[in-house]
């Protein structure tokens, strides 16, 4: 029956929970849930990026296989910003090239690391832009954690724009079927 179904759910619950890393968050939040999918919204320039990519490492070295649909931000600019992190050092430094040989070397050994590290569980995409290439992709790695950076730039076809609730809808149904949790980032107008 369904109540009995909603029971064992919610005895079940913590094995349906992926967590954020953020010891805090995690107590008070749970985490991530399988099946659903988990917006963060804030203005341009409020560090929703740099705030993902702590928690994709963070998903990472927990075990969780990640995908990243990078709308925004080619890949080569995601990896310096979390190799950065591995390192380190401030991002400014990488972008404008001011590091010391001392900096030049903890990022190459940050580098180094990272591909060992994160190879296997981590894909990053900056070229796809339709939800039906997102669910092939998710369909042939089977992830824990997609995530979308960000969902306004999402389309349902190659050819056209689509609503924003059509788009979440599409990606609600992956996030059930596929039993893993839709981290989607999305801007709001200044």
């Amino acid at each position: 029956s369904q109540m009995a179904g909603a029971v064992k759910e919610a005895f079940d619950g913590a094995k349906n929970l992926i967590k954020y890393g953020y010891p805090t968050m995690d107590r008070r939040l749970g985490g991530g849930t399988r099946g659903e999918i988990t917006v963060l919204a804030a203005r341009p320039g409020h560090c929703k990026t740099s705030f993902t990519i702590q928690l994709m490492l963070n998903w990472s070295k927990m075990g969780y296989k990640v995908i990243c649909f990078s709308l925004e931000m080619p890949t080569g600019k995601l990896i310096h910003k979390m190799i950065s992190n591995q390192a380190g050092i401030p991002g400014y430094k990488i972008r404008t090239g001011k590091m010391d040989d001392v900096e030049k070397e903890r990022l190459t050994r940050a580098a180094e690391e990272f591909v060992v590290k994160f190879k296997d569980n981590l894909l990053i995409y900056d070229d796809v832009y339709t939800v039906r290439e997102m669910e092939t992709i998710v369909a042939k790695h089977k992830p824990d954690v997609v995530v979308v950076d960000f969902i306004q730039l999402v389309q349902m076809d190659s050819d056209m724009r689509t609503g924003l609730f059509k788009v979440m809808s599409h990606l609600k149904r992956v996030a059930k079927e596929y039993n893993l949790n839709v981290f989607a980032l999305s801007q709001l107008s200044r």
